[in-house]
């Protein structure tokens, strides 16, 4: 009982202990970590939201921007310099920045020697306002240390003199164009209406007309993505330099004389127009000088951007050879000279019409399928019979041939297809069982089978 009594009260005890070391150590340790850390904090820790920066760069103009709000979402707007659309991206990482900001160290417990660390006229500084507050919160830089890691720092509402490191006034402080927004436009594809385009290799006229899109003056059916995409390259494109806010001399850039002009007609009846002027070498690169109507604003964008917006009505058209989709697809028979494989869809698995065998390798079948369903003419016009090309295409003995069943109720598809180029892999293939003839991409025709083992069969 005695030794029951004593291993009662020594288990209380290193209960105690334990207790007493996980408080007054870990605990407390922890929290004067976190006490640490929070004192390290260059800034006030809160949720408020940040609804307005001015950042001054050394030499520069104050840049002063805010964030306005647009019904559940908000964008930023530069009021000064100049006024224009803001980088979110930009302002959110500043933003960041502020929250998580560190001191290195306190140089000096007062702010009498501010004049003699660069602070008593800091020529770079960042002020940051909190939404529903007009209190002045911000940092000023001064000079940098001798081995220029760190630069020497005082914060609005804190007597003391700081270092922080360099990278941190890198992160906070930046110029007008790193926080400008540098897409091309703002606007999306189901605002645009009408598209007109003009250069020096030709011009073409697009209306759309409910969910589609139209070649005027020949009402001619176009890619409906293709137009998606083109109207797209404003809203994804950038500028890459600008070079004046408010172009007045034109001529200077080749803006007078464009190479190319886009004017988009929104359904808002307002016009956005893109033009493009000279070339202009940068090193090693090239880029262009444009315009557009929103701001008169003179930029360089990249050539790539030139020639995403260089098209042919041609490129634009729908220039699918057919109609028809995967599901409606119910046997297809496969043929190659003396060779003829027929297949049959059942429950969304392909086996051999005449064997019942399950086809193994069904990719091979699907690609052949959706190769022809997806092919687009390319290059030139489809070929009627009766044109003079006709017995140039070399379909009159083709290669292959495809017949397609459907489940829909629609008449079978014949589809014959000459061989495979293949420096360009194009082909010529019938579009509508042998009186049209289009020139296609004939990638998919890589998986047409030589022999039944080809489908029966993984290579191991």
């Amino acid at each position: 009982m005695k030794f029951f009594r004593k291993a009662i009260v020594l288990i209380a005890v290193l209960a105690c202990a334990g207790f007493a070391y996980w408080y007054f150590e870990v605990k407390r340790g922890r929290e004067k970590e976190e006490e640490k850390q929070k004192e390290a904090l260059l800034f006030e820790s809160t949720e408020r939201t940040v609804e307005k920066l001015v950042i001054k760069g050394e030499d520069k103009p104050e840049i002063v921007m805010e964030r306005v709000a647009t019904g559940e979402d908000a964008v930023w707007i530069i009021t000064s310099p100049v006024e224009t659309r803001g980088d979110g991206y930009a302002a959110e990482a500043i933003i960041s920045m502020i929250k998580e900001g560190k001191r290195e160290e306190v140089v000096w417990e007062s702010l009498e020697k501010e004049k003699e660390y660069g602070l008593e006229e800091p020529r770079q500084y960042l002020r940051f306002y909190y939404k529903g507050d007009s209190e002045t919160h911000g940092i000023d830089f001064g000079i940098e240390n001798l081995d220029r890691k760190k630069v020497f720092a005082k914060v609005a509402g804190r007597d003391k003199i700081f270092s922080v490191p360099v990278e941190f006034r890198t992160a906070v402080i930046k110029s007008l164009f790193d926080m400008r927004d540098k897409a091309l436009a703002h606007f999306e594809s189901e605002d645009v209406e009408k598209i007109s385009y003009l250069s020096a290799s030709g011009a073409f006229m697009l209306a759309r007309e409910g969910e589609e899109w139209y070649l005027l003056p020949e009402r001619v059916k176009a890619s409906k993505i293709r137009v998606e995409l083109y109207t797209g390259s404003f809203t994804y494109g950038n500028f890459v330099e600008v070079e004046e806010e408010k172009g007045e001399n034109l001529e200077k850039y080749g803006l007078d004389k464009p190479r190319m002009i886009v004017n988009l007609r929104m359904k808002d009846e307002s016009n956005y127009m893109f033009i493009v002027g000279s070339s202009v070498s940068v090193g090693d690169s090239e880029y262009y000088y444009a315009t557009r109507s929103t701001d008169g604003l003179v930029f360089q964008v990249k050539p790539d951007v030139v020639s995403g917006l260089a098209k042919t009505a041609f490129e634009l058209r729908d220039r699918k050879i057919f109609d028809f989709e995967d599901a409606e697809v119910s046997a297809m028979t496969l043929n190659r000279k003396d060779l003829s494989f027929p297949l049959i869809r059942e429950e969304d698995e392909w086996k051999f019409q005449d064997t019942g065998e399950k086809i193994e390798r069904e990719y091979m079948v699907d690609s052949i399928m959706r190769g022809i369903k997806n092919s687009e003419y390319e290059v030139i016009e489809p070929v009627k019979r009766e044109d003079e090309i006709w017995g140039e295409t070399g379909i009159e003995n083709p290669v292959y041939e495809v017949n397609i069943t459907f489940n829909s109720g629609r008449a079978p598809l014949t589809v014959q297809m000459t061989g495979m180029n293949e420096e360009t892999s194009m082909l010529w293939m019938t579009a509508d069982n042998g009186d049209t003839v289009c020139y296609t991409s004939g990638y998919f025709m890589s998986n047409f089978p030589t022999e039944r083992d080809d489908l029966l069969k993984w290579e191991m």
